[in-house]
């Protein structure tokens, strides 16, 4: 599953920020997202997909590449909200 996504963040002082990527896959609980910009653990953030959006935690981000590949765990176990 590629689709384009979007997360919209803080950085470490609290600036926010806005990185494109690509949703790798999404479940229940949470999703994989291939971004360019590395976004620490624990990090609170939105991601926006075309089926909608919802707020997530990043419970792990590695390195692949050029890029980072983060596992986000939903904040809710609902389906994500439009918009």
């Amino acid at each position: 599953m590629m689709a384009r996504a979007e997360v919209v963040w803080q950085d470490h002082t609290g600036s926010p920020r806005v990185s494109l990527g690509k949703l790798e896959d999404l479940s229940d609980g949470g999703l994989c997202v291939r971004v360019r910009d590395e976004i620490y653990t624990g990090a609170k953030l939105i991601v926006r997909i075309p089926l909608g959006s919802f707020p997530g935690t990043v419970k792990q981000c590695r390195r692949h590449g050029d890029e980072y590949v983060l596992g986000i765990q939903r904040d809710t176990a609902e389906r994500p909200a439009g918009g």
